[in-house]
């Protein structure tokens, strides 16, 4: 992971999981999310991860009206 990169996701008619690879120790959202926890993606959400260190990603989201999605916190699998 780079700092500063930036990978923008939109999510159609069905949601979706984001995880990060087993045993990297990469957070989403402050969320160690490598295989045991993951982030659920709604349905028709356009999301912005980007890289803040090698090992953390900051997650944003939209819905499809352009409003602010509530905070996506990574849980359990």
């Amino acid at each position: 992971a780079t700092v500063g990169n930036i990978i923008t996701l939109y999510v159609g008619a069905t949601g979706c999981e984001v995880r990060t690879p087993a045993g990297s120790n990469v957070k989403i959202n402050n969320v160690d999310s490598d295989g045991t926890n993951e982030a659920a993606i709604p349905a028709t959400t356009l999301c912005t991860f980007t890289c803040t260190t090698t090992t953390d990603w900051i997650l944003t989201a939209v819905d499809e009206l352009g409003a602010v999605i509530t905070a996506i916190v990574p849980d359990a699998a």
